[in-house]
């Protein structure tokens, strides 16, 4: 059987810490409308309808959806990104 792996993005230095800190922004509105959502107890779908709390699964869905982006992008943010090796650096020039 194969090992899991987790999704990796390896960059140069130079580009590191911005790039760290644009997906850390991404997250951000996909945070917030989560915690709007929690808050007001609806929130809107991709086709303009609203779904409400207690409403049947759609909000749960929605909600599970968001939180996926949010998990996502603060991994790649954080610990999914890492410095090139000195072997890659060489293998591109």
């Amino acid at each position: 059987m194969s090992k899991v792996r987790l999704i990796r993005v390896y960059l140069e230095k130079k580009y590191l810490l911005a790039f760290r800190a644009v997906m850390l922004m991404v997250a951000v509105p996909f945070f917030i409308t989560v915690y709007k959502a929690l808050i007001s107890g609806s929130i809107e779908t991709r086709s303009g309808a609203i779904e409400t709390l207690g409403n049947g699964s759609g909000f749960y869905i929605i909600i599970l959806e968001k939180i996926a982006f949010i998990l996502f992008f603060i991994w790649i943010g954080t610990f999914g990104s890492a410095e090139k090796k000195a072997t890659d650096k060489q293998d591109n020039k």
